[in-house]
């Protein structure tokens, strides 16, 4: 599993070089206190293994992958949706093609419990 430390109130994640995934710590902090919901009942129901996940509209997608099409190209191979939960991550600009990551949905809830860990005790931004 990737480690997580805090630099400045800001979540970096191990072998991120994108920031996908520190994108997906920040947006499910932000889009639960935006929806007025406790973080770790939001992210409880959003990442659950049958969780819809969440999408920050022309920003921001974190999706569960149950098809092999679903899976993309450059993972094709790596990830089988029929035997493992898997989940895919994007993170959109204007211009060019999306940054994305692939995470197995066990260590995508240990990141996002990490963090919560880790924010406890520091103020929402």
């Amino acid at each position: 599993m990737r480690t997580l430390r805090m630099e400045n109130g800001r979540p970096v994640v191990a072998d991120d070089p994108l920031h996908v995934l520190r994108d997906l710590l920040e947006f499910a902090r932000d889009w639960a206190r935006l929806r007025g919901r406790r973080r770790e009942e939001a992210w409880a129901e959003w990442f659950a293994p049958d969780g819809p996940g969440i999408t920050v509209p022309d920003t921001f997608a974190a999706t569960r992958l149950t098809d092999p099409e679903d899976v993309p190209p450059e993972w094709a191979g790596l990830f089988d949706p029929d035997v493992a939960e898997i989940w895919g991550l994007w993170t959109f600009h204007v211009g060019r093609a999306p940054d994305a990551a692939v995470l197995p949905g066990p260590e995508l809830r240990h990141l996002l419990a990490r963090a919560a860990e880790l924010w406890r005790d520091l103020p929402d931004p």
